[in-house]
């Protein structure tokens, strides 16, 4: 009798002015029963649909970027001048709201194990500049990864060592 395994990954970006883009991807499977016996080759059958569903949401992300990069919306050149995304990746260069920013510090604060001190490292390790020059879609990711470290997802350690655990 077959088994069905269901299988996906989903992933969310921040984009400027608090907005987002996400892309998902599952997979519904059916295996042999006598899969379920071996329990390596289960697991080696469930990280390969997990890694095709991770890279196919990705690159629908990297895709939608690279778009958003070539051709902004209002038809002007983007803000580095260029009509190209900025070196840092983002579609725009918005400096972070102060709201964000305050939300930054706040969710540091509510993490002991990062706190404020260690919010400076955490911004310089996962988008290479200060707290003071970082960008909305900077401040966006730097705050998913609060939260993940908050919620246990993410061991601040492996990200200020840029490892993910």
């Amino acid at each position: 009798m077959p088994v069905t395994i269901n299988v996906g990954f989903s992933e969310k970006l921040g984009q400027p002015e608090f907005g987002s883009i996400g892309a998902s991807c599952h997979i519904e499977c059916q295996l042999d029963a006598p899969i379920l016996e071996n329990a390596d080759a289960f697991r080696a059958k469930t990280r390969e649909l997990y890694a095709a569903c991770s890279t196919a949401a990705k690159e629908e992300l990297a895709r939608h970027r690279a778009s958003a990069g070539a051709s902004p919306k209002n038809g002007s050149k983007s803000p580095n001048g260029t009509g190209r995304p900025p070196a840092n990746g983002s579609a725009t260069n918005h400096r972070a709201s102060k709201r964000q920013l305050d939300f930054l510090e706040q969710l540091a604060r509510q993490t002991p194990q990062v706190g404020v001190r260690r919010l400076e490292s955490l911004a310089q390790r996962i988008c290479k500049k200060p707290i003071t020059e970082l960008s909305s879609f900077d401040a966006s990711s730097l705050i998913d990864t609060l939260k993940a470290i908050k919620e246990g997802r993410l061991d601040v350690e492996a990200a200020l060592s840029g490892e993910k655990r």
